[in-house]
């Protein structure tokens, strides 16, 4: 199976520290955000924030592949505030053809989703981890 996906461009934005919350980040009305890897945000109910992609095995643009692959995003939600607080959960959101439970969590309250991840990966090009930005919508934000 050929798939023809176009690469998606990712932000330049420097990371910021993954245990530092850097405030709100904007979102949509549906609760929609981007997240680049370290970005952190803050709530009146606590912060969260996207660590890293822990995989990434989607078809590259230009290869023909037998599955879809998937990818992983590692999160973090804390009540007080940062990643290495007591009280911080990580987890993973996975978007992967046929599994769409895969991609929602409920932590601490508030239901995340992961919508889309980019850039997206080319047969020609490696994608450097930092670059990484993610779509995800966030229901239960106070």
């Amino acid at each position: 199976m050929s798939q023809k996906i176009t690469e998606n461009k990712a932000t330049s934005r420097a990371p910021v520290p993954m245990n530092t919350p850097k405030g709100p980040s904007p979102r949509d009305q549906a609760g929609r955000m981007k997240l680049t890897v370290g970005d952190a945000t803050t709530t009146a109910s606590g912060s969260f924030g996207f660590e890293k992609i822990t995989e990434d095995s989607r078809c590259p643009t230009g290869v023909t592949c037998i599955w879809q692959g998937r990818v992983v995003a590692l999160m973090w939600a804390s009540p007080c505030g940062s990643a290495d607080d007591p009280g911080a959960e990580r987890f993973s959101l996975t978007l992967e053809a046929g599994q769409a439970d895969l991609a929602t969590k409920t932590v601490q309250g508030k239901r995340f989703r992961l919508l889309e991840v980019e850039p997206y990966p080319d047969a020609k090009r490696r994608i450097d981890p930092s670059r990484y930005v993610i779509t995800v919508q966030v229901e239960g934000l106070a």
